[in-house]
């Protein structure tokens, strides 16, 4: 059975529309894997992903989720694709 909240006629304005539906903060902390306390963090110091007021209510564009992660710091290293004998 389909979840309430993918199916229905607000999702299927979204869908004509174009637009994404847009997450709240609990989504956003279970995105992540980090607490909401974390995601209201960062939304205060301006760290975080974009965010849009709407009203009283905040709400996240996927979108603007996955250019926030993309743009994260990474650790590891990089390997060389670099011909033998080359550093």
């Amino acid at each position: 059975m389909s979840n309430s909240r993918e199916s229905g006629p607000v999702n299927q304005v979204f869908r004509d529309s174009g637009l994404e539906r847009a997450l709240d903060e609990f989504e956003v902390a279970k995105f992540f894997k980090v607490s909401v306390e974390t995601v209201r963090k960062w939304r205060k110091r301006g760290t975080g992903p974009r965010f849009r007021r709407i009203g009283r209510s905040v709400r996240y564009a996927l979108r603007d989720l996955r250019t926030y992660w993309n743009h994260l710091p990474t650790g590891g290293i990089v390997l060389s694709t670099g011909s033998k004998g080359q550093a």
